[in-house]
C-alpha cells in the first residue's frame, strides 16, 4: 500500500501556506493517466464510470489539501497556534495526521483509481510535511532563544550589584559560550554578543548606583550633608570636578587637552605623566593617558595622594601643589610661612596665594569638598567593578556624570539652605528659636564652583548678615514676646557706645533691633487681634478652641484683652480683621430690618460685646458706627432699615423740606461736631453722625414733618439727648455727672501738673537755655494751649495742646476718666459752680430774727446777674444792720467783672 513521503528538517525557513486552488489536477491529465485503461474498449458503460470515479478522486484530493492546510492555518486548533515550547514536536504529529488522512482518502477509491492519486498527492504532502517542521523548528529557536534572553537578563539582574558584578559578568559569559556552541555560531559572533551584554551590563549596573547615589545625596527633608572637614578621596572629587568636570573627551571626541598641556580627567601634564605613573605602580603610557580614562585618573590620583603625604595631609597645601607643583608651595611657604607649624592658618595661607588661578583653584576645591557626598566619590566609582567594565568612552562618560552630581547636589544644596536661612530669618522674626543654624561649612560647600570671586564675596557677606539676625535672636524674642517696656530695654541695650572699636557693626544691630520694635508695635497697634492670632500661643490656642465651637466668643475675646493687657497694646480693637470683616459682610448682606440682628451678634462676645461693637464702628459703613451708638431705639431702627436707600432717594422723599432740613441740622450739630473733629479719628465719627443724622432728618420730613422740626428731633435722638456738650469735649449724660465738675476738674488737673509728670520728649524748648528752664516754659506752653478732647469709648478726656496729644511720663498719652476728674471738681468747685450747686441742694431755711428775707432774695438774683455777665446791684444792707463789708457784692462785683 502507497504511503504518502515526509521529511526531516528539508529546510531551515519556513514555507508561505499553499495555494490549494493550484494543486487541482488537470481534467487533461487525469484522462492521459488513463488512457491505457480506456484504449482496451470500454464500453461506454465503462466509460462513465470512469468518468464518475474520477471526479472522485478529484474531490479527494481536493479535501486531502483543504485538510493539510487545516492542520496548519486553523485559527482555533492550527499549528499555528501553538508557540515556543508548545510546538516542539508538533511537527510531525501533524505530518502523521496528513498522513492519516491520505490513506483515508486512498482507501475509499476504486483500485485502479489510486496510483493516479498517489502521483498527484505526494509532492503535496511532501510540501505540507516540510512547512509542519519548519514551523516546528522555527519555534524551537524562539523558544531557545528566549530562554537564553532570560537567563542573560536574570545576570543583568545580579550585576546591578556591585558585589555581584564579577561573578554575574562570569556566569553570563560561559552562558553566551554555550548558546553559540550549540547553534554553530562563529567565535566573533559569540565575542561580539559578549561584548554587548558586558557593555549593557556596566551601564545598566552605573546607572543603578547613579539613582541611589543621587537620592542620598540630595538628603532627606531638604538637609544635605555635608562632614566635618574633608577626606582625600573627597578632595580628589572635588578636583576633578573643577579640573576636567570628569570629562576625558572634549564634545569632538578627542581627549581634552589644556592651554598648558594638561590632558584628561585628572588633567596630568606629559612631563608630571612618568612619575604619576610610577607612583601609581604602572607604566607610562602616552596613549592611554590620553584615551583611557581609567589610566589618567589612576596616576592622576597617585600624585595626588603624593602631595597629601608630602604635606603631611595639610588639604591647603597639597591641592596647591597639585595646580601649581611642589615647588612653587615651597617657595610660598618660606616667604608666607607654615600652616603646618602653625606659623599661619591653612585658611590665611590659601587668602594669600600669589598665584590668583591657584587662589581661586584652592579655594573652590577645599571650600566644597566638605559637600562631596562620600558615598559617591570619583576614587570610589574608579574601584566598582562596572566601571572597570565600561569602555573608555562610556568610562568618561561615567566619570562626568558623577561630577556633574556634585553641581546638582551643589545647585539643591544652596536652594536648601537659602529656603533654611529664610526660615530662620522668619523664626528669629517671630521671636523663636532656630533649632539648626546654617554652620559656615555648609554654607562654603554650597557655593557654585564656577564662581567668581566676587560672587563668591557676596555669598559670604550674605551668610555674614544671616549670622547678624541670628545674633539678634534673643533681643527680637522680647521684643516679640515681651510688654513694650521689655521691647524697649531690649532696643537700648544693644545701643553700642561711640567708643566700641566696632561701633558702625554695632550700630548696624542697633538699628535693625530698633527697626524691629518699631515693626511689632506698629503691628499690634494696627490689629491686635490678627498678631496675637499669629505671635501668642495663649491666643492660637483659645481660636482653635472657639473655631471648634468649644469655647464662647467672650472667651476667645477676653483671651485676647488679657493678651493686650499683658503686652501693653493700647489699641481699642479686639477682634482680627478678618472676623470683623467677616461679621461686617454678615450685617450688610443680612435682611434684618431690627437693629436687634446686629445688637445679637456682638452680645454673643458677653462682657467684650462694647469693646467688640466699638471695633466694628470703627470698620463697618457710616449706619452700623451710628445705629449701635445711639440709645434712641426708634432713630436706630429707621437708620437700619433704611441703610440701604441712598441719600438722594431720601433727600427727594422729603420734597421741599430738604433744604429747612439741612440748614436746621447744620445749626443743631455745630456743638457736638467740635467734640468728635476733635478726637482720633474723629472725622470719622464726624461724616457718621452727620450723614446719618441728615439721613434720620429726611426719613422723618418725608413722613410729613416739617423739615426744621425734622432736624432738631433727629439730632436729640442721636446726640442731643445723650450729651453735654462743652467746647471741645462731650460728656455722657448716661454717666451721671456734673459737666461744670468736669470743667473745674480739668482746670484742677492741669493746676497740679507738674514737669515731672510729662514725657520729656514733649519738652522742646531753646537748648542754650538751663534744662530747668526749658521745661518750665514747655509746661507753661501746654498750660496755655490746654484743649481736652474726649476718648474714642467716651470715658474721659485726653490732654491736648495745639492738637497734639501730649504724653505722660510712661510715654502714653494723658488720659483722665470723668469719674476722677469730677472728683476733682467737686474736691475745689469754681465759686459760680459751687454757688449753683447750693441753689441746687434742696434746704429748709428759716431766716433769724432782724433778717430781711426781700434784702436776701435780691443778694440771690445778684448771683444769676453775674452769670449773666451783668454787673450787681448795689448792696443795700440787712434791715437794721449796717455790716462794715459787703462780701457776697464784692465777690459778685468781681466774678463779673472777669
Amino acid at each position: 500500500m502507497p504511503t504518502v513521503p515526509v521529511y526531516q528538517r528539508q529546510s531551515q525557513s519556513e514555507m508561505a501556506p499553499v495555494n490549494t486552488q493550484d494543486l487541482r489536477i488537470p481534467k487533461d491529465n487525469a484522462f492521459t493517466a488513463l488512457a491505457d485503461v480506456g484504449a482496451k474498449g470500454l464500453d461506454v458503460y465503462q466509460q462513465q464510470r470512469q468518468k464518475v470515479d474520477l471526479a472522485d478522486m478529484q474531490s479527494k484530493i481536493n479535501e486531502f489539501t483543504s485538510y493539510g492546510d487545516d492542520l496548519q492555518n486553523n485559527t482555533q486548533n492550527g499549528l499555528i497556534t501553538l508557540q515556543g515550547k508548545n510546538a516542539i514536536g508538533q511537527g510531525d504529529a501533524r505530518a502523521g495526521q496528513l498522513s492519516a488522512k491520505a490513506m483515508e482518502l486512498r482507501d475509499s477509491l476504486p483500485e485502479y483509481m489510486r496510483p493516479a492519486f498517489d502521483q498527484q498527492i505526494d509532492p503535496v504532502g511532501r510540501s505540507f510535511g516540510n512547512k509542519f517542521r519548519q514551523y516546528e523548528i522555527g519555534q524551537q529557536q524562539q523558544y531557545e532563544a528566549g530562554q537564553q534572553q532570560g537567563v542573560l537578563s536574570n545576570y543583568l539582574t545580579q550585576a546591578n550589584d556591585p558585589a555581584q558584578f564579577q561573578a554575574a559578568a562570569l556566569s553570563a559569559r560561559q552562558a553566551i559560550m554555550d548558546f553559540g556552541a550549540t547553534h554553530g555560531q562563529s567565535p566573533e559572533e559569540v565575542e561580539a554578543n559578549w561584548q554587548q551584554w558586558y557593555q549593557g551590563a556596566a551601564n545598566s549596573a552605573f546607572n543603578t548606583a547613579y539613582t541611589n547615589m543621587y537620592q542620598q545625596t540630595m538628603g532627606p527633608d531638604g538637609v544635605i550633608p555635608v562632614t566635618d572637614g574633608a577626606n582625600s578621596d573627597q578632595l580628589f572629587s572635588a578636583m576633578i570636578r573643577a579640573e576636567s568636570g570628569g570629562n576625558q573627551f572634549n564634545s569632538n571626541g578627542a581627549p581634552m587637552m589644556s592651554s598648558k598641556g594638561a590632558a584628561g580627567i585628572a588633567q596630568v601634564t606629559e612631563s608630571t605623566g612618568p612619575e604619576a605613573a610610577q607612583l601609581a605602580g604602572l607604566t607610562w603610557d602616552r596613549d592611554k593617558w590620553l584615551n583611557d580614562p581609567r589610566y589618567n585618573a589612576t596616576i592622576g590620583h597617585a600624585y595626588f595622594q603624593s602631595q597629601m603625604k608630602r604635606y603631611g595631609g595639610d588639604s591647603v597645601l597639597a591641592v596647591a601643589a597639585y595646580n601649581a607643583g611642589h615647588g612653587q608651595v615651597n617657595k610660598w611657604i618660606a616667604q608666607l610661612g607654615d600652616p603646618r607649624k602653625g606659623e599661619i592658618s591653612s585658611a590665611e595661607f590659601a587668602a594669600k596665594i600669589p598665584f590668583e588661578e591657584t587662589r581661586n583653584y584652592v579655594s573652590k576645591v577645599v571650600g566644597s569638598a566638605p559637600g562631596i557626598p562620600v558615598n559617591a566619590s570619583i576614587t570610589g566609582l574608579m574601584n566598582t567593578p562596572y566601571w572597570q567594565a565600561m569602555n573608555p568612552q562610556n568610562k568618561s562618560a561615567a566619570m562626568a556624570k558623577i561630577a556633574g552630581l556634585y553641581d546638582l547636589q551643589n545647585s539643591a544644596a544652596r536652594l536648601s539652605l537659602q529656603n533654611r536661612m529664610q526660615d530662620d530669618v522668619t523664626r528669629v522674626e517671630l521671636g523663636q528659636p532656630v533649632p539648626a543654624p546654617i554652620t559656615d561649612r555648609e554654607w562654603i560647600a554650597s557655593m557654585p564652583l564656577s564662581a567668581t570671586p566676587q560672587e563668591r564675596i557676596q555669598l559670604q557677606q550674605s551668610y555674614q548678615r544671616y549670622q547678624q539676625t541670628l545674633a539678634m535672636q534673643p533681643a527680637y524674642q522680647t521684643i516679640v514676646q515681651g510688654d513694650v517696656q521689655q521691647g524697649m530695654a531690649a532696643v537700648n541695650a544693644m545701643k553700642p557706645d561711640v567708643s566700641d572699636p566696632d561701633f558702625t557693626f554695632k550700630q548696624q544691630r542697633y538699628a535693625q533691633v530698633a527697626s524691629k520694635y518699631a515693626q511689632v508695635q506698629k503691628a499690634r497697634e494696627d490689629d491686635p487681634g490678627t498678631w496675637l492670632l499669629q505671635n501668642s500661643p495663649v491666643i492660637k490656642d483659645a481660636y482653635n478652641q472657639f473655631s471648634q465651637r468649644q469655647v464662647s466668643g467672650e472667651y476667645f475675646a477676653s483671651r485676647i484683652q488679657a493678651e493686650k493687657e499683658r503686652l501693653g497694646i493700647r489699641s481699642k480693637d479686639i477682634l482680627p480683621t478678618e472676623m470683623v470683616n467677616s461679621i461686617l459682610h454678615q450685617i450688610d448682606n443680612s435682611n434684618e430690618q431690627s437693629v436687634a440682628a446686629v445688637q445679637s451678634i456682638a452680645q454673643s462676645y458677653g462682657g467684650q460685646a462694647p469693646t467688640v461693637i466699638a471695633q466694628l464702628q470703627g470698620k463697618g459703613k457710616s449706619y452700623l458706627s451710628v445705629v449701635t451708638s445711639i440709645e434712641n431705639a426708634n432713630a436706630a431702627t429707621a437708620i437700619f432699615q433704611n441703610r440701604n436707600v441712598s441719600t438722594d432717594e431720601l433727600k427727594k422723599a422729603a420734597g421741599t423740606q430738604s433744604s429747612s432740613v439741612e440748614t436746621e441740622w447744620s445749626d443743631q450739630f455745630a456743638d457736638f461736631a467740635v467734640t468728635l473733629t476733635q478726637q482720633r479719628d474723629g472725622m470719622k465719627a464726624y461724616t457718621d453722625f452727620n450723614d446719618q443724622g441728615k439721613r434720620l432728618a429726611y426719613i422723618y420730613a418725608s413722613r410729613g414733618m416739617d423739615g426744621a422740626a425734622a432736624a432738631k428731633m433727629a439730632f436729640n435722638q442721636i446726640a442731643g439727648d445723650q450729651y453735654d456738650f462743652e467746647g471741645s469735649w462731650r460728656l455722657p449724660k448716661s454717666l451721671n455727672l456734673n459737666a461744670r465738675d468736669i470743667t473745674d476738674g480739668t482746670k484742677n488737673y492741669l493746676e497740679k501738673l507738674k514737669p515731672e509728670d510729662i514725657d520729656p520728649q514733649s519738652f522742646v524748648g531753646d537748648s542754650r537755655l538751663p534744662a530747668g528752664v526749658g521745661r518750665a516754659m514747655a509746661l507753661s506752653r501746654i498750660k496755655n494751649n490746654a484743649e481736652w478732647v474726649t476718648s474714642e469709648d467716651e470715658k474721659g478726656l485726653y490732654l491736648t495742646a495745639d492738637r497734639t496729644y501730649i504724653n505722660g511720663a510712661d510715654g502714653n498719652p494723658i488720659f483722665v476718666p470723668f469719674k476722677e476728674l469730677s472728683q476733682l471738681g467737686i474736691a475745689d468747685r469754681s465759686f459760680i459752680n459751687a454757688r449753683l450747686h447750693e441753689l441746687k441742694t434742696p434746704a429748709t431755711f428759716t431766716p433769724a430774727d432782724g433778717m430781711d428775707n426781700r434784702t436776701i432774695n435780691n443778694d440771690l438774683s445778684d448771683v444769676y446777674r453775674s452769670l449773666r455777665g451783668e454787673p450787681a446791684r448795689e448792696f443795700t444792707g440787712y434791715q437794721g444792720q449796717q455790716p462794715a463789708e459787703n462780701p457776697l457784692g464784692n465777690a459778685l462785683q468781681h466774678r463779673g467783672g472777669q
